[in-house]
């Protein structure tokens, strides 16, 4: 699997923009680890997270660009499905692709 997928704000996706690098949202700084999702798993967490909100970017992840530092570890979650988490942070130039989610669908 060469790529992996991350839901942001468009304020989030502005300010990744302009850091050059992203730290995680609110909930994954929480958490410790950003959130991620499979392509198969998108529109579940789309439903679950996002479905009220305006503007959400959908981030096209290659996996192959991410610091040696950064792991893509799977985690169980509460539905027992397998989700990807990086334990680090996403630099720009590892989004293969960054569009609103409604022009994904």
């Amino acid at each position: 699997m060469k790529y992996i997928y991350k839901f942001l704000s468009e304020k989030d996706w502005e300010q990744f923009q302009n850091d050059g690098h992203f730290q995680g949202s609110t909930l994954d700084l929480n958490d410790g680890f950003i959130h991620c999702a499979y392509e198969h798993q998108l529109g579940y967490i789309f439903q679950k997270y996002f479905k009220n909100e305006q503007k959400i970017f959908l981030l096209k992840l290659n996996i192959f660009a991410f610091s040696p530092k950064v792991k893509v570890l799977e985690e169980l979650s509460s539905h027992g499905e397998k989700f990807p988490h990086i334990y680090g942070f996403i630099a720009l130039d590892s989004v293969a692709e960054a569009k609103f989610y409604d022009d994904y669908l």
